[in-house]
């Protein structure tokens, strides 16, 4: 491989594009600015969405667990809070990593925290869709539902079927074998 086509991969390296001139890869200060504003803002909305999401918990945990909502309400905050974890997580260390040549550090980062951020955000998403699905049955079918509840038919309706609970634990499961396949395959 020629000089010309690896220098732009290494902090330090002058080179020359046709049409706009010399190009410096050292990070400008503005460009240092930046990149710590960002970090900045995102440890900010980190904070305030853990305390959210730990509140939710908390929430959910002391109503129990008597209707599929509750249920799928809890398993959205567990997501959220762990996407936000592992996001902020994910995003200091590149940060920090991005400084430098390709490194076991960097290669860390991309091969295990990104997919395990996506994995828990795809699950975050099915929890939001098995929530819209039940919400529709709520408001498309009111007077069907548990017919062995107590409650009027209308509430009984939004307690939700346990088939939900198979569809939202199966797919927890799946996402929790991509994760661990992609940890230890990769």
């Amino acid at each position: 491989m020629s000089q010309e086509l690896l220098q732009p991969w290494y902090p330090g390296a002058n080179f020359t594009v046709p049409f706009l001139g010399s190009i410096s890869s050292e990070p400008t200060t503005l460009q240092n600015y930046l990149e710590d504003v960002a970090v900045s803002l995102a440890m900010a909305v980190f904070a305030f969405s853990s305390l959210a999401n730990v509140i939710n918990i908390t929430v959910f945990l002391k109503l129990g667990f008597k209707s599929t909502s509750n249920v799928s309400f809890f398993a959205l905050a567990v997501a959220d809070l762990l996407v936000g974890i592992m996001f902020t997580a994910c995003l200091v260390n590149m940060h920090s990593v991005l400084q430098k040549p390709w490194t076991a550090a960097k290669k860390f980062v991309s091969l295990h925290f990104l997919p395990t951020v996506e994995a828990l955000s795809a699950f975050g998403s099915w929890v939001t869709t098995i929530i819209t699905w039940e919400r529709l049955c709520c408001v498309a079918f009111p007077f069907t539902g548990d017919s062995n509840s107590s409650s009027s038919s209308s509430s009984s309706c939004c307690s939700g079927s346990k088939s939900s609970w198979v569809v939202m634990v199966a797919v927890a499961a799946a996402t929790i074998v991509v994760v661990v396949v992609v940890v230890v395959v990769v």
